[in-house]
């Protein structure tokens, strides 16, 4: 990649191209620098870049959302973005993140220090007969966790159907200095691409979703990757999905996950389907099994430019408080803003 990631400016602003936004990500804005918006807001997609947002007052004392940066351009879409907070040690009083992009069939990693990008390296995942993936393979989705040792570490899915680990480096010092990262290994997750992957910590388990309608639980473990416990949970979303929507099972495709909930022994997991339609599913943990119940769903009420009704949902982000949900849903038309009650 070049020096500088973001395309000259016209007339003093930067010029973005009507393409669908794949993915949306936050990360927490510098003390000093918040303003009207405590977080970056990220967007990616199909012109290969990064998006950051700011937002600024009009004279008209209106709020108004334009883009201040964008990172790439990546070797092809931007399917998706995970970030993780890091330590600088050179002064304690810097906030360090790292971010991750996807760019077809690598992973770029970036720095983030009070707001400032940089590009630190690129990770690709590593040939495998068996499961048909070579260095071509397409990864498609992202997710970060830090483990009770307070190592830290990334998840891809892709088009092989296996999850991929690297484990990340503790301070933005070492990410500068190594610019490469250790795999951690890979195992089999699904029948087909690996649709999405989320985090979560109340059950302290990684879940992901596929192109064969299984939702899939792993206990994140002192093991090897490939030693994890993994649990279906009873639920298919071609077949149980089918009576939330006037789309026959065959065309529905779960695209995305997001994290709704989280309390103790409980999480609620939002899926973005391929009929524009979320659903949600409510996960109990007794024991060492997983209870799953589908609390119900929202269609996007939105019609496409042709009036054909065919929204696709492509990525999903939600801001959780204990009772409600606020979801950011990106799709084939754009975004749109559900909130959830979830009492």
């Amino acid at each position: 990649m070049d020096e500088h990631y973001t395309p000259a400016p016209v007339d003093g602003k930067i010029q973005l191209k009507p393409y669908p936004v794949y993915a949306i990500q936050c990360i927490p804005k510098h003390q000093a620098t918040r303003g009207l918006f405590s977080h970056d807001l990220l967007t990616a997609g199909g012109d290969r870049y990064i998006t950051i947002w700011e937002a600024s007052r009009t004279e008209e004392d209106e709020t108004y959302v334009h883009p201040k940066q964008q990172l790439g351009p990546h070797t092809g879409w931007v399917k998706d973005l995970a970030s993780y907070e890091c330590a600088s040690s050179n002064n304690s009083s810097d906030e360090s993140y790292m971010l991750f992009s996807i760019g077809c069939n690598c992973i770029e990693a970036w720095t983030c220090v009070n707001n400032e990008y940089n590009h630190a390296c690129k990770l690709q995942i590593g040939s495998s007969v068996e499961m048909g993936s070579t260095l071509s393979s397409d990864l498609l989705c992202l997710s970060t966790y830090t483990n009770q040792q307070y190592e830290s570490y990334l998840i891809a899915g892709g088009v092989d159907g296996r999850l991929h680990r690297w484990k990340l480096p503790s301070s933005i010092e070492q990410a500068n200095r190594e610019r490469s990262f250790v795999n951690a290994g890979a195992t089999a997750a699904h029948d087909g691409r690996v649709n999405g992957v989320v985090i979560c910590k109340a059950l302290n388990m990684v879940a992901s979703i596929g192109n064969d309608g299984c939702i899939n639980c792993r206990q994140i473990r002192d093991l090897q990757f490939e030693e994890w416990e993994v649990s279906s949970l009873d639920l298919n979303v071609e077949e149980d999905l089918e009576d939330l929507t006037d789309v026959t099972s065959s065309s529905i495709k779960a695209n995305a996950l997001c994290i709704v909930l989280e309390e103790a022994n409980r999480a609620v997991i939002a899926i973005g389907t391929s009929c524009g339609t979320v659903c949600f599913v409510n996960i109990i943990k007794e024991y060492d099994y997983l209870k799953t119940t589908l609390l119900g769903g929202i269609t996007i009420p939105i019609q496409t430019k042709n009036g054909d009704g065919g929204i696709i949902i492509h990525t999903m982000s939600s801001f959780r408080s204990h009772e409600s949900g606020t979801i950011v849903v990106g799709h084939s038309n754009g975004l749109s803003v559900l909130r959830v009650d979830l009492k």
